[in-house]
């Protein structure tokens, strides 16, 4: 997922999904130009980290207006 080379994006913990594991929220831009949202969570074994993306989709026209800083931040 190329949306982990902006450095611009947005990122926050998704407080509301999960017990079991902390899960991530990630909107950014993708080399193709395209906004997206990405759900992830961190995996560590043997002393490496490991993205583990549990979900991915186009931002919403409300996150877009986020990302471009012309709407509310998450």
């Amino acid at each position: 997922a190329t949306v982990f080379a902006d450095d611009e994006a947005l990122d926050w913990e998704d407080q509301g999904h999960s017990d079991h594991e902390r899960r991530f929220k990630r909107l950014g831009s993708s080399v193709m130009g395209r906004i997206i949202l990405l759900v992830y969570t961190l995996r560590k074994s043997d002393d490496q980290e490991t993205i583990r993306i549990i979900s991915a989709r186009q931002a919403s026209r409300k996150e877009r207006k986020a990302y471009s800083g012309s709407g509310d931040r998450f």
